[in-house]
């Protein structure tokens, strides 16, 4: 059995997610915020739900956030794209069979 982290592994969806967190903010008519400030944030306190009330959003429930930011984020999987190493792992896991195997090309992931 494998087990693979897609995001900052073999992907890179970091500019869908920033789509759908500025989606958020832009139909509720607020200012969008950078991906560094949100990923910043909640870096330092978990609580992605807290950037969005902190912002001007309090008066959102987690579900309405989540279905705007979703709505967004699958708009912009055009955007998606695979790290440097991620063909070469898959394919060593495909000879491989069994195991594991790890990018060992230097590649900083995201997460």
């Amino acid at each position: 059995m494998v087990f693979l982290d897609l995001n900052g592994t073999l992907i890179d969806d970091w500019p869908s997610h920033e789509a759908g967190i500025q989606a958020v903010f832009r139909t509720n008519g607020l200012p969008e915020p950078a991906l560094a400030e949100f990923l910043r944030f909640v870096s330092q306190t978990g609580d992605y739900l807290s950037f969005y009330h902190k912002h001007g959003l309090a008066h959102l429930d987690k579900d309405t956030i989540y279905d705007v930011y979703h709505a967004s984020y699958q708009e912009h999987q055009e955007m998606v794209r695979l790290v440097p190493g991620a063909l070469q792992t898959l394919r060593e896991l495909r000879r491989a069979k069994k195991g594991s195997a790890h990018r060992d090309d230097g590649a900083q992931g995201y997460g």
